[in-house]
């Protein structure tokens, strides 16, 4: 087996509701359900507070003959994982499809965005 322990990036398999979806550019996985902002006044930083931030998986994805469009539009409750070259995987569970899925028919690519509760790096 090659070793990955240098990879960054790279090769990403992505599977959404048990659909495993080709990938093309760009991809961004957000696992985290909280953020940390600073806070401060006139006297200097006072500390940070914690926000809610919601768990999402969102990249430029390949429009195959394999499925529908339509299938990923509205998707409610799917579990999807996505699979690092190096070594890494996320899960986002009872994830559900959110904004536009608006194919470019020039490049045969469409943006997928989807947001779950709770993201899960195994």
């Amino acid at each position: 087996m090659a070793d990955v322990s240098a990879r960054t990036g790279g090769v990403l398999s992505f599977v959404v509701g048990g659909i495993p979806i080709e990938v093309g550019g760009n991809f961004e996985i957000q696992p985290h359900s909280f953020q940390r902002t600073s806070v401060g006044g006139l006297t200097g930083p006072a500390g940070s507070k914690r926000e809610y931030a919601q768990p999402y998986i969102e990249g430029e994805c390949f429009y195959k003959p394999a499925f529908k469009l339509k299938t990923l539009h509205g998707m409610e409750g799917v579990d999807v994982q996505a699979n690092l070259d190096n070594g890494h995987s996320f899960v986002l569970f009872k994830a559900r499809q959110v904004g536009e899925i608006a194919l470019d028919g020039a490049e045969g690519t469409f943006t997928l965005r989807l947001e779950g509760p709770e993201c899960k790096e195994l």
